[in-house]
């Protein structure tokens, strides 16, 4: 069974070193339950938050335009399915 993020690009900034900082209240909605974050958070690749790395996410499946962080498609909304986990 495939389990799904969601992420709203809108509310996060790519900066020049190559992290993204979050501009407004956001909620990452995972398999797990919701991630809030603040303004002002900074994420950077190979870093995660209760163990999603949301700057590669944001690399993955959003892209900024100037202040414009959008995703491809008609939404800024982004869902992505998260690899199948082997039952142990």
């Amino acid at each position: 069974m495939q389990q799904t993020i969601t992420i709203d690009c809108k509310a996060f900034y790519k900066n020049s070193d190559g992290s993204w900082t979050s501009v407004q209240v956001a909620d990452i909605n995972t398999p797990t339950g919701a991630i809030r974050i603040s303004p002002g958070m900074i994420f950077r690749k190979g870093r995660t938050l209760c163990g999603v790395d949301v700057a590669t996410l944001l690399d993955q499946n959003c892209t900024q335009y100037g202040d414009l962080v959008v995703m491809a498609g008609t939404s800024n909304r982004l869902s992505t399915r998260l690899p199948e986990q082997s039952a142990k």
